[in-house]
């Protein structure tokens, strides 16, 4: 079953507070740090601060609160920080002499002179593009080279159908969106009149392009990006408007985004890399690795392994938002009030029975004290009323 595992008690730990405080002060007592009055970093110490925290961070989402994780993290991180600022190639090197951060400023001169020749280089590939479609309408899809280099297709093949995480480039997305047609159709297209062979989606794939709603693949062509395509389906205040996007494709069910919430707040915290070190549950929603393949070919369009869906925060959202307004929509559908409808699909998530709803019994997993169900559905419905 899938347990609630969240990183928010691995955060309220007292090893992870101390540890973390450690790393504050670590920085702080390095030799050539200047502090400002009240005692703390400033300027690029303060940019080193940071970064250390964010990697321990990020360490500790993926052990969890195995025995001695804070503490070994730490260490790892404290080793790391005192040979970085001693290494004279390193960003964060600190000079003897002047106690300076030579290299924090020939990287930020480095690195914004490269990124204004990117810059420059992608804003004329843009404009030849925009030029030729402008000329030739939708006839420049089917000439060679003409939005698309030969190069630029076969650069952007790879990881095609195996990557978990491949997408198209920007200018894909820019050009198709001008053209209101899918990333991957001007590509096929392009890639058709410089005699090279076309991408294959999944047959599962193709199947769904042709069933979606036609106001949804416009919205899909429109906003090309996971996020975009995110905030025109799901505008702050939105739910329930009938002027927005959102509810002219589908019903506005403010309950499902909020038991989702309730849920993820509850099993990870929020955490896409999040892993139960005792049932194995993976992700935001803690879902059980035997559960991954035929979740994910239901609600994804194709199986996954464990460890991709662990990966890929893409399939997580598909196969829990899937999922989610599935068992909800089955218990308000049955009549049940809203309280015992959540708490009923809460249920279902952490137990597999929605019948267990209120059952007070101790749950255990593999020795592991856990909430009982009641327990559990009572924290899901107190956190699915506050929103």
């Amino acid at each position: 079953m899938p347990i609630a595992q969240s990183q928010d008690n691995v955060k309220q730990s007292d090893d992870y507070k101390t540890e973390r405080n450690a790393l504050i002060e670590l920085v702080k007592e390095q030799p050539y740090i200047k502090l400002s009055e009240d005692h703390k970093t400033r300027y690029r110490a303060k940019l080193i601060t940071g970064q250390l925290l964010k990697k321990f961070d990020a360490r500790m989402a993926q052990l969890g609160d195995a025995p001695g994780a804070a503490l070994d993290t730490a260490e790892e991180l404290r080793i790391e920080l005192e040979q970085r600022m001693k290494n004279p190639n390193d960003s964060w090197y600190i000079d003897p002499k002047d106690g300076s951060f030579p290299n924090f400023a020939a990287n930020s001169k480095a690195g914004a002179e490269g990124l204004a020749t990117r810059t420059a280089q992608r804003n004329e590939v843009y404009r030849r593009s925009a030029s030729e479609l402008n000329a030739l309408g939708v006839g420049a899809l089917d000439k060679p080279n003409a939005l698309l280099t030969k190069a630029h297709l076969e650069a952007e093949a790879v990881g095609f159908g195996q990557d978990p995480n491949w997408s198209p480039s920007h200018l894909s997305h820019y050009i198709s969106g001008l053209l209101n047609i899918s990333p991957l159709e001007l590509i096929n297209r392009q890639r058709k009149a410089v005699e090279l062979p076309e991408l294959k989606v999944p047959p599962v794939i193709e199947q769904q392009q042709r069933e979606v709603n036609p106001k949804l693949q416009q919205l899909i062509n429109r906003y090309q990006t996971h996020n975009r395509l995110h905030r025109a389906l799901y505008p702050s205040q939105s739910y329930g408007d009938p002027n927005s996007f959102r509810s002219s494709i589908v019903p506005a069910n403010q309950r499902v985004a909020r038991f989702r919430a309730a849920i993820i707040g509850k099993e990870s915290g929020g955490s896409y890399s999040a892993v139960n070190p005792h049932s194995g549950a993976l992700g935001i929603g803690q879902v059980m690795p035997d559960n991954v393949p035929s979740w994910s070919a239901k609600y994804y369009g194709r199986s996954v392994t464990p460890e991709e869906f662990l990966k890929n925060r893409g399939v997580q959202d598909a196969v829990i938002n899937g999922k989610f307004n599935e068992i909800l929509e089955q218990q308000l559908s049955a009549g049940y009030s809203e309280e015992e409808a959540v708490r009923r699909a809460a249920s279902i998530w952490y137990s597999g029975d929605a019948n267990l709803w209120n059952s007070t019994k101790p749950e255990y997993y593999e020795g592991h004290r856990y909430p009982s169900i009641a327990e559990y559905t009572r924290d899901i419905w107190e956190r699915y009323n506050r929103g």
